[in-house]
C-alpha cells in the first residue's frame, strides 16, 4: 500500500463492510461507535520506524526482502522492533490497529476509575442502607412496620436516592462498555472449554477419587460459564434491544439453562465449597505449610495435591472472581454480590494468601 495511505476497514455487526480514509473516519468515529458499539474497525498503514505508538492489540505484517513474511502482535513487535530493523533495514511493515479497542479502552479505564472512587467514598453507606432496606421490607411482609431498620431507611433516604442515581450512571458507563461485555463473553467461552476438558479427564480417570475430583472441577467451570453468560442489565441500554433477546443472540440458545437451573441460582459459594470438600484440600496444604500457606511454593502444591484437586482450587477461585465481577451488573432474580463476603469465607483468604489462583 502507498506509504502515506491510511485506510480504515469497517465491519458492522450485521456484516456490512466499508472503507473510509483518515478524514472520513476521524470526523465520524464518535457517531460510528455510539451507534454501533461492536463495530470492528481496522486501521492499516505502512509503519514508520519512528512511531512509538504501539498498542498490544495492534498487529504488524512484516515482509523481508527475500519474500519471507510473518505477523507479530503489538507486544512481540515492540520487544523485537530494534533487532528487526538492525538485521533487516529494508523490511516492509504494515501496522494494523484495532480501533475498537483504541476507542473504547480509555473510556473503560476512566469509567472504572470513577466507579472505584465512588465505591471507596460511598460504598459502606450504600451497603448499610440497602441491607436495612431489605430487612425493613422483609419485616413489612411479616406485618412489622416499625423497627430500627425502618428508622435507618427513613433517616437516610434523602441522601441515598441521588447517590443511587449517580452510581447507576457510573455502572452503566463501565459495565455497558463493549470491551467489558466482550470480556464476559470470552470468560464464559473459556469456562466452557475447561468444563469440557475436565469432563474428558474424568472419563479417562483410573480411580474413583480421581474421577470425582475432575467432575467437581468441571461442575465449577460450568457454574462460572453460567455466571458470565447471564444477562448484563446494561447491555440493552447500549444496544437499544431487548436484553434477554440480545443475550440469547450473543450466547446461543443453550444459555437458557441459566434460568432453569434452580440449584445453581440458589447456592452460595460456601455451600459449593462444602460440597466439593475444599476444606479438606485446604487442611492438607495448611498442615504441610505448618499452618502458614504463604510458606508453600508451587512445587509444594504440585507435590501435595493431585491435578484434579488443583483444578478444583483454581475453579473455585475463578468462580469467586466471577461473582465479584458480575455482582453489580447481572440482571434477573439473582444478586451475586449480596452474599459475596460470606460466600468466600476462609477459603478466599486461604486461596488469596497462598497465591493458588496462579497455580496451573
Amino acid at each position: 500500500m502507498p506509504e502515506n495511505d491510511i485506510r480504515y476497514s469497517i465491519t458492522l455487526p450485521d456484516g456490512t463492510r466499508t472503507t473510509l480514509d483518515q478524514q472520513q473516519y476521524e470526523s465520524n468515529q464518535d457517531k460510528l461507535f455510539q451507534q454501533y458499539p461492536d463495530a470492528q474497525v481496522a486501521r492499516a498503514q505502512v509503519y514508520d520506524p519512528s512511531d512509538e505508538d504501539i498498542h498490544a492489540s495492534d498487529s504488524f505484517q512484516v515482509r523481508l526482502a527475500d519474500g519471507t513474511s510473518t505477523v507479530l502482535d503489538g507486544t512481540q513487535f515492540g520487544e523485537n522492533r530494534a533487532k528487526l530493523y538492525e538485521q533487516f533495514p529494508d523490511a516492509q511493515v504494515v501496522k494494523v490497529s484495532d480501533m475498537k479497542t483504541r476507542y473504547w479502552e480509555p473510556k473503560m479505564l476512566e469509567a472504572k476509575e470513577r466507579l472505584d472512587a465512588f465505591n471507596a467514598q460511598h460504598g459502606k453507606f450504600m451497603k448499610d442502607y440497602e441491607n436495612n432496606k431489605w430487612l425493613a421490607d422483609m419485616l413489612e411482609n411479616d406485618g412489622v412496620t416499625q423497627s430500627g431498620e425502618h428508622d435507618f431507611v427513613a433517616a437516610n433516604d434523602a441522601q441515598y436516592q441521588p447517590l443511587a442515581r449517580q452510581r447507576e450512571q457510573l455502572r452503566r458507563a463501565y459495565y455497558g462498555n463493549p470491551l467489558v461485555i466482550g470480556q464476559f463473553k470470552a470468560n464464559a467461552q473459556a469456562a466452557e472449554g475447561l468444563n469440557e476438558e475436565y469432563r474428558i479427564k474424568a472419563d479417562e480417570a483410573e480411580t474413583g477419587p480421581e474421577r470425582r475430583d475432575w467432575k467437581r472441577a468441571a461442575k465449577l467451570q460450568d457454574d462460572i460459564r453460567k455466571l458470565y453468560s447471564a444477562p448484563n442489565k446494561y447491555v440493552e441500554e447500549i444496544d437499544g434491544e431487548n436484553g434477554f433477546a440480545k443475550f440469547l443472540q450473543d450466547y446461543g440458545a443453550g444459555a437458557k439453562d441459566v434460568f432453569s437451573d434452580r440449584d445453581f441460582w440458589t447456592r452460595g459459594l460456601s455451600e459449593i465449597a462444602r460440597n466439593i470438600d475444599l476444606r479438606g484440600i485446604a487442611k492438607k496444604l495448611e498442615e504441610a505449610g505448618n499452618a502458614s500457606p504463604e510458606g508453600l511454593s508451587e512445587e509444594d502444591v504440585d507435590r501435595l495435591l493431585t491435578p484434579g484437586e488443583k483444578a478444583q482450587i483454581m475453579s473455585f477461585y475463578r468462580l469467586a472472581e466471577a461473582q465479584k465481577e458480575r455482582a453489580e451488573n447481572i440482571s434477573g432474580g439473582y444478586s451475586a454480590g449480596g452474599s459475596f463476603a460470606e460466600s468466600l469465607g476462609f477459603m478466599a483468604e486461604f486461596i488469596l494468601s497462598a497465591g493458588l489462583g496462579n497455580v496451573a
